[in-house]
């Protein structure tokens, strides 16, 4: 999840309740969005994006763990994808200049917005 959407540039981020970062490509054409929510039940999460906007439609989502989701769980040779990235997009209209998610209880999210 992380070396797919490897981004060089690391942006000031502040108020979030749980480990999160932003990157922005070299190009500046992409923003990334990286988020860990280890607390119980779900959190809203809210990226203001200052300076910066969304050239839409959508960004892409890839969620690892969630809800029921025991960071002391294995994948194992009988289950060899049982812990895996799940892969979607969410709507962003063009010019939004926030993403806001919901991080269920222990999840590892990455969002990609293309950016204007």
């Amino acid at each position: 999840m992380v070396t797919n959407t490897w981004a060089e540039t690391t942006l000031a981020t502040a108020g979030a309740p749980f480990p999160f970062s932003a990157q922005r490509t070299a190009d500046g054409k992409t923003l990334v969005l990286r988020a860990v929510n280890t607390y119980p039940g779900a959190w809203p999460f809210n990226a203001q994006l200052k300076g910066l906007a969304a050239a839409g439609p959508s960004a892409t989502v890839w969620t690892l763990g969630g809800s029921g989701f025991m960071h002391t769980e294995d994948n194992t040779p009988s289950q060899p994808a049982k812990i895996s990235p799940v892969q979607t997009t969410m709507p962003v209209p063009a010019g939004a200049t926030n993403i806001s998610f919901v991080m269920e209880e222990n999840m590892f999210v990455v969002i990609k917005v293309a950016l204007q």
